[in-house]
This record gives C-alpha cells, structure tokens and sequence, in this order.
C-alpha cells in the first residue's frame, strides 16, 4: 500500500528492498511508483492457498532474494511468506490490517484457521494496526501476545492543514455538507459503507445503544457515487 511505498523509499538509502506481489488485483496501481524507485515487482501468480506451486514459488523468491527480514501482507502472504521465512532461518513480520471473523465450517474460516496457525507457531512479530484489532486475533485466532503487538496506522495530516478556510467551504458546498455537520473521511476498499457508517454514528449519538438508520446516508451515496 501507499505506507509500504513511502517506507521503501526511505529505507532504500540504507538497505536494499526487496518486493513481490503473490497476484495482481486491480491492476496493481502501486507497480509504477516502487519501480520508480528502482524496485522491481514480480507477480509470483498465486491466487489460491491450494495451488500446489505456491509454497515453492514464495520459498523461492525468498531465497533469491537472500534477506535479512520477511515483511508479509495479508493471508495468503501470511501463511506462505511467514513459511518461507521459516525455511530460510530469518524472522518473519506479519501486518494484520483487517478484523476477520468467519463463518465456521466456511473457505474464509479454513483459511483464517490456517493463517492463525502459521503466525501462532512461526511469526517472529505480529503487527496489528489498532488495539482493537489485536485483542480480536488474541482471542479469536488465539495469537500469541508475547509476539503480537499494536503499531497504529499514521497518517500526517499537517499537509491537510494548509488548505485555506474558504476551500474547505467550498468543497463542503459542493458536497452539499452543511458547515457545522461531522465530516468522517474514510480510506479504504471500496465496499458496502452501511457497516462503518452505523460504527462511525455512534461517536455523536446522544443515548448510547440508540439504533442507527443510515437508509438516508446510503441513499446520498447512492446520488454522489452516479
């Protein structure tokens, strides 16, 4: 992500960054930014736990790779970047950015058990971007917390400071947001809001486990998104 970017352009000057992506979603918009920094992406082509070259493929460009430290991303990643690392002798750090709770019994559950298992047994450090976040996979993936810490996501939002008043008016004119309404900006995958929105609600609610109806807010995105 856009976090990773900036860190390998800092970290470039002192040590040698080494990327690979397991498969391409979406076109891969962040490719065009790391090789201009010098730093190729290879797509290893994996889009299934299952697959049987998967496994290989990552020990592989680990070892080619000859590093120092394995940094992973998300699930498939986690399991089999975490596993690789473990063969080549050099400690693994796992980032969880989402809270994952499965159906029992479902794909999502048999690869969430898998992914637990693996950074449970064999991640030197696992990082979880909100506390919250870390207590749901101490529990629910029974991680342990000797090895999982909290580092939360930062955004610096001085560079948003220096926009003047008068835009600010004029962008919340536009999105016809009334100038003393709460603004929450949130980034993320595009996906059905309804679930932050009821979330994001409870912060200015004023009877604490009042119900949300977000029918209203939805149908406004509905409009804007057109």
């Amino acid at each position: 992500d856009d976090d990773d970017l900036w860190l390998a352009g800092k970290l470039r000057r002192q040590v040698e960054v080494r990327v690979a992506v397991l498969q391409t979603k979406a076109g891969n918009p962040l490719r065009e930014a790391f090789e201009a920094l010098g730093i190729a992406v290879p797509d290893l082509g994996i889009t299934t736990l299952r697959q049987p070259s998967a496994y290989w493929k990552v020990r592989r460009a680990v070892a080619g790779a000859a590093p120092d430290v394995v940094h992973t991303h998300l699930e498939f990643a986690n399991v089999l970047g975490t596993l690789a690392a473990r063969r080549a002798g050099v400690p693994c750090v796992a980032t969880l950015h989402t809270i994952e709770s499965p159906a029992p019994g479902s794909r999502d559950w048999l690869r969430f058990v898998a992914q637990s298992l693996v950074l449970r047994r064999w991640c030197t450090r696992v990082i979880a971007v909100s506390e919250r976040a870390r207590t749901h996979y101490l529990a629910v993936g029974r991680l342990r917390p000797q090895t999982t810490i909290t580092v939360y996501n930062g955004v610096d939002l001085r560079r948003f400071d220096q926009k003047p008043p008068e835009t600010q008016r004029d962008v919340r004119r536009e999105l016809k947001i009334p100038d003393t309404a709460p603004v929450i900006a949130v980034v993320a995958v595009q996906r059905d809001p309804s679930g932050m929105l009821r979330a994001s609600a409870r912060f200015w609610l004023p009877t604490p486990g009042q119900p949300v109806d977000v029918t209203d807010v939805m149908e406004h995105i509905r409009e804007l998104s057109r």
